[in-house]
């Protein structure tokens, strides 16, 4: 349909007063935007390494963590596409805007004549609301990149609390394996001078050295730990040598003194809790992006309305005014069939939302269980520690009264090691599972 407009409105006036645009003045300021984001980028690479430097004395947990949301490529990617989805939302809130653009035709009955040349100018009417819908999809896939930020950081966060706690549990290993090891050598020492003065077989002696070898063993993997687990504290910090310049960290204490914490985590709604953490936020808003989704695709069903005016290039060129419907039903009939797509990904994705939010619930709730677990254990520990103690020192005396055998001792010694290994394992596990419900109940509703 074709309907020229000129005797009624304006429009030579407006196309020819744009096609005295000044180009030039374009150029300028896409060069000014294009220097502008350079120096964006420039400021943020700076800032970047800024961050890395700031965090390269980092010695605690909470400085490693910093340092960590700083620098791992994971949270730079979140943020990132943070940037990334809020541009999105500008170029399709740009399509309310009408579309220029120049036409070359050729063709027709005469093959040689010259192809038409014309400015273009379009702009839609009604469309079904699939501008509107292509908006709101932006704005929520924008919202789904934003809560995968702080998703990120609970991730690593819990990351590095476990790399912590297992630098924590070797370092206190080593101690335990120190002292066991001193105590064993002053065993080997008595027995070496009773085997030379005949008053111990050289069994007895084997006896004592299996244990300082085992000791030794133990110290030596409690060592590989740290090490390891200080690796892993660097590739999560992104702090360069960060395993030679870490300190062991001083103990903790005694889960005694955080008992009341502990404890207070029996009160808390694990259920509402749950519904904040940034897994199932994530998941929600996946869920909410995919049912902008079909509604932008439904929109594709609709006829739009729209309005052209072109304008010849060439010498005499005219202008012309359009008014017209288009509508498509996508390679056969596609569009509907989409649309179902759209609608069984969205159940999909709710299924997996319930998904996650059960497994952030349970993981929360196994570990305000364990912690309970942990801490009575701990008060067991140290009352089986306190009594192998006693028990072996009795053992060593009555040894040398000829009341116990050395395998007697050496029984005693091994339940003595086993107890300070465990009680050193739950204190520490106990630190770590209470670090990860600190993380759990800090997010806001």
């Amino acid at each position: 349909m074709r309907l020229n407009f000129l005797s009624v409105f304006p429009i030579r006036r407006a196309i020819l007063g744009l096609m005295r645009l000044n180009f030039l003045s374009v150029l300028q300021q896409a060069a000014t935007a294009h220097a502008f984001a350079r120096s964006r980028v420039m400021t943020l690479v700076a800032f970047s390494a800024l961050l890395a430097c700031a965090g390269a004395g980092a010695q605690t947990l909470d400085e490693l963590r910093a340092a960590a949301r700083n620098n791992h490529p994971a949270i730079k990617s979140a943020r990132l596409g943070v940037d990334a989805a809020g541009k999105e939302v500008d170029a399709a809130s740009a399509r309310y805007l009408p579309s220029l653009s120049i036409v070359l035709e050729g063709g027709g009955k005469d093959l040689v004549a010259e192809p038409s040349r014309y400015l273009r100018l379009e702009q839609n009417v009604w469309d079904g609301g699939a501008t509107a819908a292509g908006v709101d999809l932006a704005k929520q896939s924008a919202e789904l990149a934003r809560s995968r930020v702080p998703e990120q950081e609970q991730d690593i966060d819990l990351q590095v609390i476990s790399a912590w706690q297992t630098l924590q549990s070797a370092n206190g290993r080593v101690v335990v394996a120190d002292r066991l090891l001193k105590l064993l050598s002053d065993h080997e020492a008595m027995m070496t001078r009773r085997v030379q003065s005949e008053l111990s077989t050289q069994v007895e002696l084997q006896l004592v050295q299996a244990q300082v070898m085992q000791a030794g063993l133990d110290r030596r993997k409690a060592l590989l730990n740290a090490s390891l687990a200080k690796l892993r504290l660097e590739q999560l910090t992104g702090i360069e040598g960060l395993r030679n310049t870490l300190s062991s960290p001083a103990s903790e204490g005694v889960p005694d003194r955080f008992a009341a914490e502990a404890q207070a985590f029996q009160g808390t709604d694990w259920a509402a809790l749950a519904n904040r953490q940034p897994t199932v936020r994530r998941a929600e808003k996946e869920l909410l992006a995919a049912q902008s989704r079909i509604e932008t695709k439904r929109s594709e069903l609709r006829p739009q309305l729209y309005a052209r005016v072109d304008r010849g290039l060439g010498s005499g060129g005219t202008t012309a005014a359009f008014v017209g419907v288009r509508y498509s039903t996508g390679a056969g009939f596609a569009a509907s069939s989409e649309v179902d797509a759209l609608i069984a990904r969205a159940a999909s994705l709710e299924g997996a939302r319930d998904a996650a939010r059960l497994e952030v619930l349970q993981a929360m709730l196994n570990d305000a269980n364990e912690i309970q677990e942990n801490l009575q254990r701990y008060k067991s520990l140290v009352v089986l520690v306190e009594s192998a103690r006693q028990i072996h020192e009795s053992y060593v005396r009555q040894f040398t009264a000829a009341k116990k055998s050395w395998l007697d001792v050496m029984n005693a010694m091994r339940e003595l090691s086993q107890n300070e290994y465990a009680l050193n394992d739950v204190q520490h596990n106990f630190f770590g599972l209470l670090k990860r419900l600190r993380v759990y109940a800090a997010q806001q509703p």
